[in-house]
């Protein structure tokens, strides 16, 4: 086998070797949270999403609705921005209390049927 074959090969047979070293065990305990994509639906521990839900007259079972909420973990440290964002009672930004109100929200968020963020 010449060098250039070689060379292409000991990735593939590196990454063979670390799977079967280090073989990843998934859900192993009861607690922890599985996520499953069968064809084109979403299950969680099991059970499909949403399940026998429906929005306007359309089925939503099986879809996975998420929001992109990056403002909740965001310190903006541009003194000429940062007082956009000043809390009404303490007239002071405070990225900490920011962070801790969204973490919180989220249990509301969920019980209003979203699943993901």
């Amino acid at each position: 086998m010449n060098r250039n074959r070689l060379h292409l090969l000991l990735p593939l047979f590196i990454l063979i070797l670390l799977l079967t070293a280090c073989p990843v065990k998934i859900n192993e305990e009861k607690d922890e949270t599985l996520v499953e994509i069968r064809g084109d639906q979403f299950l969680i521990n099991g059970r499909l999403t949403y399940e026998g839900r429906g929005w306007k007259g359309l089925p939503i079972e099986g879809l996975l609705m998420n929001s992109r909420m990056v403002q909740g973990t965001f310190d903006d440290m541009n003194p000429e921005s940062v007082g956009q964002w000043k809390y009404p009672d303490t007239g002071e930004w405070d990225p900490e209390r920011n962070t801790e109100e969204f973490i919180l929200a989220m249990e509301d968020w969920y019980s209003h049927g979203l699943l993901a963020f």
